[in-house]
């Protein structure tokens, strides 16, 4: 889950993190009311979770009233690939002269958290684009240790930081750890911090993503998701613990595993057919969140047929054919449901769909992908 750049300023305050002052608002009044409180010069932040918006306009440097309401009007007025700006963030403009760019983040590699410094501003880890080594020094750390200050300090020191701001540095740093480990997230980034004259270090921009599969622990962040870009039916499913996402083809795809979904999803393309949605359900699925499952999938306008790939040895296949079988019996949607399940009572649960006219039962994932484009072709 990816957050907006106010919530994630609002966790970074919480942790200690310094930050201009700002304000959110929702309207031109509001902004104004804002900037006054603040004082001149500030700086209009539309807030999107859709890249962009500094190439159209999203982001203004305001110096009075006058300018302050034209200019919040304008961005409000913006759309980001269809999506319209809801929130203006008004923020203290900082004077910006040295950016450090300070990161904790996941690597593909080892699968072990790393930190990153980097005396470049601009940049962004989410886009993957590589890092200079003249620039910048990533450093592993161990998940059981956590980010340590001397790691910090050796960083400030390959990178030739002046000594005067290692111990600002180190602090924030431990601070941004201490973020990305207790929020469980898998991106923290600050973008970029710089010092004032009096050398305080300041925080003028950050980004988190937090582990889809820790929202059952970090629960504050239900509340964070932007109706602006997340569907009804995402949102249900997140009510579920079970994952869905939304593609732009005719077929629903439900799995209990992502690559047993992303394997049933290249299938289906390799034979020319377009997936509509993926649902990954919940290891812990009960009768009742695969019902709510299939309803979210039944309900939805572009789906012409459900494609079910199931390997079960946690879970009973039998509970996932109850909760098929009493969506299937309920809707007044009747879909085609081609189905192959593997695992614990797999055959019990073949027996409980067997005289379902509209379900199919395969044994290979390559039968299915024929039998669903039949159903979807006929």
């Amino acid at each position: 889950m990816k957050l907006h750049e106010f919530q994630t300023k609002a966790i970074f305050r919480r942790e200690g993190i310094p930050l201009p002052a700002s304000y959110l608002a929702s309207s031109p009044a509001q902004a104004k009311q804002a900037a006054s409180e603040i004082g001149y010069p500030v700086i209009l932040k539309a807030q999107s979770l859709v890249s962009g918006r500094g190439k159209a306009g999203g982001i203004r440097l305001i110096r009075n009233d006058e300018e302050t309401e034209k200019a919040a009007s304008d961005i409000l007025s913006i759309k980001l690939r269809g999506i319209s700006i809801q929130n203006i963030l008004v923020e203290k403009a900082i004077n910006v002269e040295d950016e450090l760019f300070i990161a904790v983040l996941y690597d593909s590699g080892s699968g072990n958290p790393c930190f990153v410094l980097s005396v470049e501003g601009g940049i962004s880890l989410e886009d993957k684009l590589p890092l200079s080594p003249l620039y910048s020094h990533v450093q592993d750390i161990d998940p059981l240790l956590g980010l340590q200050a001397f790691m910090v300090r050796q960083a400030c020191a390959n990178l030739r930081i002046d000594p005067a701001k290692w111990k600002v540095i180190e602090q924030i740093a431990l601070k941004l750890w201490t973020v990305f480990d207790k929020y469980d997230a898998t991106l923290a980034e600050i973008n970029s911090m710089v010092f004032d004259k009096d050398g305080h270090a300041i925080v003028l921009d950050g980004k988190l993503l937090i582990d889809d599969n820790s929202l059952y622990r970090q629960r504050e962040f239900a509340g964070f998701l932007d109706p602006a870009i997340t569907s009804f039916a995402q949102a249900e499913a997140r009510k579920f613990d079970h994952k869905l996402v939304r593609l732009d083809g005719n077929i629903a795809v439900m799995s209990n595993g992502q690559g047993l979904a992303s394997s049933t999803v290249d299938e289906l393309i390799r034979q020319g057919l377009k997936p509509a949605m993926v649902l990954i359900l919940d290891p812990s699925a009960t009768i009742s969140s695969i019902y709510a499952a299939c309803q979210l999938i039944q309900d939805d306008p572009f789906v012409e047929a459900i494609l079910v790939n199931v390997f079960s040895h946690l879970k009973d296949c039998d509970f996932i054919a109850q909760g098929i079988l009493t969506a299937n019996q309920e809707t007044n949607k009747t879909l085609p449901y081609v189905i192959r399940l593997k695992g614990t009572h797999c055959e019990d649960a073949k027996a409980l769909l067997y005289n379902q006219q509209n379900i199919s039962l395969v044994d290979d994932l390559q039968d299915a992908v024929k039998r669903t484009k039949e159903l979807i072709e006929s």
